[in-house]
């Protein structure tokens, strides 16, 4: 019988703690709404894209808590996308598109700037960490020499 016991409460101990650890993350993420237009769905699309692409360059500006998306693909193209508060203007080389979105989608791509700003400044971090680190080296194998 002690056994039994033992395996119960070791069975409930390992529910309850894939309960508290392995929760589905995506029930906590935020989500954009439901009922966008093409427009809309297709401006998150470009602005999402566009943020996540090594190849943008990302700015916020803290007094009115703004994102700014700059992206030069060739020479003569360039897209840049504002995020506002319930707005998103998306201009490239040649038209400009203005498309309102709701609170949930506006929280949906601050937040994916937010974790891709916050990832590029642990790589410039480490890359920065990296060259101090190279440099002292140097500087102790001419102090042994």
């Amino acid at each position: 019988m002690g056994v039994i016991k033992l395996r119960r409460k070791l069975k409930w101990f390992v529910l309850y703690m894939k309960s508290m650890f392995n929760s589905d993350r995506r029930e906590n993420r935020i989500k954009p709404s439901k009922n966008l237009t093409d427009a809309q769905r297709t401006a998150v699309t470009i602005t999402a894209k566009t943020m996540l692409s090594p190849d943008s360059k990302l700015y916020y500006n803290m007094q009115s808590h703004e994102c700014y998306i700059y992206r030069k693909d060739s020479d003569d193209s360039s897209l840049y996308i504002f995020i506002e508060s319930g707005n998103i203007k998306i201009i490239n080389t040649v038209f400009g598109y203005d498309i309102n979105i709701d609170q949930n989608t506006e929280q949906y791509l601050t937040n994916i700037f937010t974790r891709e700003m916050a990832k590029r400044r642990s790589n410039f971090k480490k890359e920065a960490l990296a060259k101090i680190e190279f440099s002292l080296h140097k500087v102790l194998d001419k102090i042994d020499k």
